[in-house]
């Protein structure tokens, strides 16, 4: 079996640069937690892009997908704070 982490560590490199930028400069991510958000982002994409493909995406429709996908995260995070905690299991 291929060890996942020289993969890992390659996507994490790419995406991280990105989310900082996001979480520096649009407030509306400064409730995401940096380290969650790459380790999350880099997961998803290891699970639905082979590292070929991972290499070919361009920046900017990298940088797209990772603010969508933010932004679906930032979402979420929004409804389970307006959800009680008893009403989430």
């Amino acid at each position: 079996m291929l060890d996942a982490a020289p993969e890992q560590d390659e996507i994490s490199s790419r995406v991280s640069p990105i989310v900082e930028d996001f979480l520096q400069t649009d407030h509306r991510f400064e409730t995401l937690d940096r380290d969650r958000t790459i380790e999350r982002l880099t997961h998803l994409i290891q699970t639905h892009f082979s590292i070929e493909e991972f290499r070919t995406i361009a920046d900017d429709d990298l940088e797209e997908r990772l603010w969508g996908v933010m932004g679906i995260e930032l979402i979420s995070d929004r409804i389970d704070e307006w959800i009680p905690s008893s009403q989430q299991n």
